[in-house]
């Protein structure tokens, strides 16, 4: 077999094993087997983890008359056959690795920007379309299409110093490529990125959209299939309002403020944040206070949340916090002037004129001597120490009491006796002046 066999072989053992595919056309896409994959004229040639086959697709030239100019070999290559009006070679030009690159997230980062920058120096070479995805190729087991080739394998290392020994430095029209995208990704994060520098610039939203359409038209002319201008237009525009919608304002907020001044970005913007609630939750007050007065005004006394709500249009909840911050302020006021109040009676208070001597006022235009503490004091003097005998007499009767049990053990010798209790109301008798324990109960 020859080495274009082998490769067509090895390509046969490798599709995916349900791979997307299509009989007319690429938009016509579908998933198959592998086995009914392989009639169709388009085929998925990489499974999505890993990539084994690189695939430049070239539209307005030979493909092999770009790769002989080159001086590259592909493994082979899929034409299109002759057609009127059509351009003779046009097809895919596929570049087999020996060592399959993991593009999944299990895959090292390194192959993966040397595989990016070989894709994006072979479409520059060999003027491939830019908006080609990669996923669906030719089918060179398709009788649709007429293949050749060398079946050469390819190192992926070795094949980017070939690249860079061709083109030399960069040869890619867009500052900002995207691998496996469309034209109209490509343009758009192209244009977006170029937007992020330029839109402090713009004085009003029609010159923002002005300059991204002539930036986008610009960018749309490098490939040599430019998208229609209706396209460009809807990507300029999509480019230009959300720059301009998110564009940092200088608006009166906390982080403008004096208060800010010294601190740190975290700091000022914790502030700013709770300047703009505040705000935000006055105006919002606003609406439901005038809400509110014109339903009074039109004669509901006492207007439903529902109803002031729909007048207001906010929410309910949103109502319901409103009244509880009105009542929380009605209350702070009624605190308030109660403590003034009280404030002002204790000065009206300290403020009358002490009577004279020991006279108190009584009722009518009678007045009668008011003892003084220092002739009461002989008095009360007794009365608390007559207080205090009574206490500690209970105290004590109530420190000698026998427990329970000790009842129950006397009880049971003594069936008929009762116990006579001293009252702890009389004094004691002169006997018991000294009791000892347990001597208040006595028994006959």
């Amino acid at each position: 077999m020859s080495n274009l066999q082998d490769a067509i072989f090895r390509f046969h053992r490798q599709i995916p094993r349900k791979p997307y595919a299509a009989f007319q056309s690429p938009e016509n896409t579908r998933v198959y087997s592998a086995d009914a994959a392989l009639a169709c004229p388009f085929i998925q040639i990489n499974g999505p983890a890993q990539v084994r086959y690189l695939v430049i697709d070239v539209d307005d030239r030979c493909v092999e008359t770009a790769c002989r100019q080159a001086g590259l070999d592909p493994t082979w290559l899929t034409v299109s056959p002759h057609r009127p009006g059509k351009i003779d070679g046009r097809g895919h030009a596929v570049f087999e690795l020996r060592e399959p690159v993991t593009v999944s997230q299990a895959g090292h980062r390194k192959p993966k920007v040397i595989l990016k920058e070989v894709m994006r120096r072979l479409a520059a070479v060999l003027g491939g379309d830019p908006g080609y995805t990669g996923v669906l190729t030719k089918n060179p087991c398709s009788p649709a299409w007429v293949v050749w080739g060398s079946g050469k394998m390819h190192n992926l290392v070795d094949l980017l110093n070939q690249l860079k020994a061709i083109s030399g430095s960069s040869t890619s029209p867009l500052k900002k490529p995207v691998d496996n995208g469309s034209r109209n990704v490509a343009i758009f994060d192209s244009l977006r990125h170029w937007a992020y520098r330029t839109w402090s610039k713009w004085p009003s939203l029609s010159v923002g959209h002005a300059e991204c359409l002539a930036q986008a038209t610009r960018l749309n002319r490098e490939f040599a299939r430019p998208l229609h201008d209706a396209e460009i237009g809807h990507i300029a525009k999509s480019v230009a309002n959300w720059c301009w919608k998110h564009r940092p304002t200088t608006c009166d907020r906390g982080r403008d403020h004096h208060l800010t001044a010294g601190l740190s970005q975290r700091a000022a913007a914790q502030i700013a944040g709770k300047e703009t609630a505040t705000r935000r939750r006055e105006a919002t007050d606003r609406k439901v206070q005038d809400a509110f007065d014109r339903l009074f005004s039109a004669g509901h006394l006492d207007p439903s949340a529902r109803a002031i709500a729909d007048e207001a249009g906010v929410s309910r909840d949103t109502v319901r916090r409103w009244r509880r911050r009105q009542l929380a302020l009605r209350h702070d006021e009624i605190c308030e002037k109660g403590v003034q109040t009280v404030h002002q009676m204790v000065a009206g208070c300290c403020s009358q004129p002490a009577p004279s001597g020991n006279e108190r006022p009584m009722d009518g235009n009678t007045a009668k001597p008011c003892p003084s503490p220092v002739d009461e004091a002989p008095r009360n003097l007794a009365r608390e120490q007559e207080r205090g005998s009574a206490g500690q007499r209970e105290i004590a009767a109530f420190a000698h009491r026998p427990s329970p049990g000790e009842f129950g053990r006397r009880a049971a010798g003594l069936s008929q006796a009762r116990p006579r209790v001293v009252s702890i109301a009389e004094p004691l008798p002169p006997q018991a002046a000294a009791p000892a324990p347990r001597d208040l109960v006595q028994y006959p």
